[in-house]
């Protein structure tokens, strides 16, 4: 004890990871605790051992006065003592690891061996991991909590509100090295936490790197990290590119930053990226070192080896730096060519922005680019502009050939920009293909599979065809043909899984099951993940209308939430489709892990790509009673579903609105309900009402009660009967936390009513529950009330088709 430094220093407090700590010295022998500089190891493990203050614990660091070699050897010949080893990566970089290796051999009974390192596990400890006699904790556990970060300035005498420690949290990760540097600019700010304490923070924890860090490096090895500080990922071969080194030369560099710790993360087989802070620390060290004529030499060999890897994307940032316009308007060109989805396409934003519309002019997929991402920002008017620029070009244009190319752009355009589609839409998109020419497999690096979880009502709206009857469809398969002869593989299963959806909605669900089976196989036989993936996602619906909720939680949203962290199937609009599962169920634990990871931020622009997303913070919202937010959201969807005729989001979003101002007790819930309702009506869809179920089944039984003619409306009765169905199965749905509660059947009910079911009759259920006869008329009777029937018949017959039990 006597070497730890004793000082008194006030540092974050982490009573959590303490607590654990002294349990897991229960069960372990090892804790190595691995994290890059600045996560407060050190300080960690000198707290512990100051409050701890056992006389068996030996901390084993090398100081002037006595070397590592003799501190091990005057370690006392005792049981359970606690050895700490505070930086292990500088014994591994002077050799000394075989010391400690033989420590923990020759361990006497009862040690435990306390590690911090920058440094990976080495593969010496890899045996004790797999005895399960060794954990490791890494910055999941060392990063403080905003309570605590709070608490600890406190003690400090600054006080932080909550919006405070939310935008210190954001911008600097809550890192304990950062916290510490926080204090003199927090403490000289007369407006607390602002920008400019921000950016003096980060400032002297730049310094603090610079001198106790960046310069235990050679001087060649600092030069080799500023040239290669522009690059967000390190690979051996960018580095010999760069920096004209032998595959020798960039090996023993390599094991020269490991060794270090404390620099490089692995984002993939032999690919590395800097770890967060010194990302930013060699940004910052960029600038201050090296001159505008290094750079631009720097910023030209970047793009050159990006556009000779075909890495285009990588190569227009250089690009943009080097604010070479040509050379960006070809990479564009040439990363276009390629295939691109949704998420390329809006990244491009800024690129456009900065280059002159001369130098895109000479690319037409570019501006047939410039369109699509416009439409997805859904700013209309600018992508009618550079669609015009493309009418233009193809009037003005001499070239049959690129007449045609011309076109087949425009073509695209109206089949893949957002928004609802119409019979008489079609039709003209049809007559445009049969003028021109559309050659098989013109469309194969583009994929018509959406974004979203539906094909019927997902980037495109087809829910209007349904009010066209027979030859609306005619023109669908025509389309549906072309679809495939255009977009190839990518199309595979895509007719079927529409038809699954058009079953479900009208509540035929053996028919809809039936398709989709039809559709993942023929799904499966393409290799079309992303349709197996809707197919996933739409059995799981299928599962929950059939009261099987827990097979969707058991098996198919951790399958989804595997392939969606290793592959990032369409990503985010499907990371959102779970929290629908966990509203269900009420999970709300998983409910607010997205709210806080992945849900958009509904306070800048409107996305068009996000509008799923944005719903489903709306039901979130609904489901806290944060009614406002819900309402803002609510009111930006309806107004995008009106300019864009997304005809299905605006029976969602009016029913949901409804919801609110019925809650709110706002008379204006009957106007929107019964907006929603005839609008559902036009394409006889059940399902976007039932699959509302607790939330809106208050609201249809009040419409009718105050309209009597809706006893006698088939439409109304048929949906009033699955939202009750649905009810009943999920009755915590969107469920509000005063107020009158949706009854459920009890666990007796049920009992009763599968006696029913399978066709007991009254005195025999009466003998099989041990109770009298009419304690099963009374228990009868609340069943019947519960499901809005009104008798056995009617009772079995709903028990059947909702699969209620």
């Amino acid at each position: 004890m006597s070497d730890i430094n004793r000082k008194e220093e006030l540092h974050i407090k982490n009573k959590d990871l303490e607590q654990r700590l002294q349990k897991d010295l229960e069960r372990y022998e090892i804790i190595y605790i691995q994290a890059p500089r600045g996560w407060g190891k050190y300080t960690f493990l000198q707290d512990y051992a100051k409050k701890t203050g056992k006389a068996s614990i030996y901390w084993l660091e090398e100081t002037r006065e006595k070397s590592l070699q003799q501190k091990i050897r005057e370690l006392p010949s005792e049981n359970g003592r606690i050895i700490i080893i505070p930086k292990l990566e500088l014994i591994l970089q002077k050799g000394m690891k075989e010391d400690i290796w033989k420590l923990i051999r020759e361990r006497r009974k009862g040690d435990r061996f306390l590690f911090a390192s920058t440094v990976p596990l080495p593969e010496e400890l890899l045996s004790y991991v797999a005895a399960r006699r060794l954990i490791v904790y890494g910055i999941r556990e060392l990063r403080p909590s905003n309570e605590e970060v709070r608490a600890y300035f406190a003690e400090k005498d600054i006080e932080l509100g909550m919006e405070e420690l939310l935008r210190i949290e954001k911008d600097l990760y809550n890192m304990p090295l950062c916290i510490y540097m926080l204090e003199n600019p927090l403490r000289n700010s007369a407006r607390g936490y602002c920008r400019a304490v921000r950016e003096q923070c980060l400032g002297d924890v730049y310094a603090y790197m610079d001198v106790t860090f960046f310069r235990s490096f050679r001087v060649e090895e600092q030069d080799a990290l500023l040239q290669l500080a522009c690059f967000e990922e390190i690979t051996e071969e960018l580095i010999g590119f760069v920096l004209n080194w032998s595959a020798k030369q960039v090996k023993a560099f390599l094991e020269m930053l490991f060794g270090k710790g404390s620099i490089l993360e692995p984002c993939g087989k032999r690919v590395w990226r800097y770890e967060r802070l010194f990302s930013s620390f060699l940004s910052w060290s960029l600038l201050k070192y090296m001159d505008v004529e290094g750079l631009t030499a720097l910023y030209r060999r970047a793009e050159e080896y990006y556009m000779e890897q075909g890495d285009y994307l990588s190569a227009l940032r250089f690009g943009s730096l080097l604010k070479d316009y040509e050379q960006m308007a070809e990479n564009l060109h040439l990363l276009l060519k390629g295939k691109v989805n949704s998420q390329t396409i809006l990244s491009l934003e800024d690129y456009f922005a900065e280059i002159p519309l001369t130098y895109l002019r000479r690319y037409p997929n570019v501006i047939a680019a410039g369109s699509m991402m416009e439409s997805l920002n859904c700013n209309r008017s600018r992508a009618k502009t550079y669609r015009q620029i493309l009418v233009d070009m193809s009037e003005e244009c001499q070239d049959a050939g690129m007449r045609a190319e011309l076109q087949m752009l425009l073509i695209y355009l109206d089949l893949c920009s957002p928004g609802g589609m119409t019979p008489e839409s079609l039709r003209e998109i049809l007559e445009k293909v049969k003028k021109g020419q559309v050659l098989p497999g013109a469309g194969s690096k583009g994929n018509f599979v959406p974004n979203h979880i539906s094909v019927l009502h997902g980037d495109n709206d087809f829910s209007c065809f349904l009010m066209e009857g027979v030859e609306a469809f005619l023109v669908m398969d025509e389309f549906q043909e072309l679809l495939e002869k255009m977009f190839g593989r990518g199309f595979a299963g895509i007719k079927k899984f529409q038809q699954a959806e058009i079953f479900y909605e009208y509540n035929q669900l053996d028919e809809s099951l039936d398709m989709l089976s039809k559709c993942q196989s023929e799904a499966r036989a393409h290799e079309n993940r992303n349709m197996q993936m809707l197919c996933s996602m739409k059995l799981g619906s299928l599962l929950v209308a059939r009261n099987q909720a827990e097979g969707v939680e058991a098996f198919l949203l951790q399958q989804m939430e595997e392939e969606l962290e290793a592959g990032g199937l369409r990503r985010d609009n499907y990371a959102a489709h779970r929290i629908y599962f966990y509203l269900l169920s009420g999970n709300s634990r998983k409910i607010m892990e997205w709210m806080k990871e992945r849900a958009p931020d509904e306070r800048g622009r409107f996305y068009s790509t996000h509008y799923y997303q944005y719903l489903m913070k709306a039901k979130v919202y609904i489901w806290q009673g944060q009614n406002v937010l819900a309402r803002m959201i609510l009111g930006s969807l309806l107004e995008f579903a009106g300019q864009y005729g997304m005809y299905y989001l605006g029976i969602q979003a009016r029913m949901l609105e409804a919801v609110i101002y019925f809650r709110e007790e706002n008379e204006l819930w009957e106007e929107k309900m019964a907006e929603a309702l005839e609008m559902g009506r036009k394409i006889r869809f059940i399902r976007v009402f039932a699959d509302e179920g607790a939330a809106v089944y208050e609201l249809l039984q009040s419409l009718g009660k105050r309209d009597k003619n809706r006893g006698s409306d088939a439409y109304f009765q048929k949906v009033l009967t699955a939202v009750r169905a649905q009810m009943l199965l999920y009755p915590k749905y969107l469920k509000r936390e005063k107020g009158q509660e949706i009854q459920s059947l009890s666990s007796y009910e049920q009992d009763v009513l599968r006696l029913l079911v399978i066709g007991e009759k009254n005195a025999r259920i009466a003998q099989i529950l041990c109770v009298s006869e009419n304690t099963v008329k009374y228990h009868l009777k609340n069943i019947y009330q519960k499901l809005g029937v009104k008798s056995r018949s009617q009772a079995v017959k709903m028990v059947s088709e909702y699969h209620l039990l």
